[in-house]
C-alpha cells in the first residue's frame, strides 16, 4: 500500500456524503414526499451529510499537507 492507494481509500469514504444524500431523496420518493426542509429525518440526514462533508474536507487538507511534506523530505535525501 501506498500514498496513492490512502488517496484512493479517501475518495471512497468520502461517497458516504452523496450516500446520506440519496438515502433522504430515496426515502422521500419512497414515500411520495417532496424534500421537506421541516421534516426531522430530512434535516437530521443532511446534517449529518454537512457534518461529513466538512470532516471530509478537513481529512484532504491534512491529507494534501502530509502529501507536500512527504516529498519535501524525499526531495532533500
Amino acid at each position: 500500500m501506498d500514498i496513492f492507494d490512502l488517496e484512493q481509500e479517501i475518495m471512497k469514504a468520502w461517497n458516504v456524503v452523496d450516500d446520506l444524500k440519496d438515502g433522504v431523496h430515496y426515502l422521500n420518493s419512497w414515500q411520495g414526499d417532496a424534500l421537506n426542509p421541516d421534516d426531522k429525518r430530512d434535516k437530521f440526514l443532511l446534517g449529518m451529510a454537512a457534518l461529513y462533508q466538512m470532516r471530509f474536507e478537513r481529512l484532504w487538507e491534512c491529507f494534501e499537507e502530509v502529501c507536500k511534506q512527504h516529498h519535501a523530505l524525499k526531495n532533500n535525501s
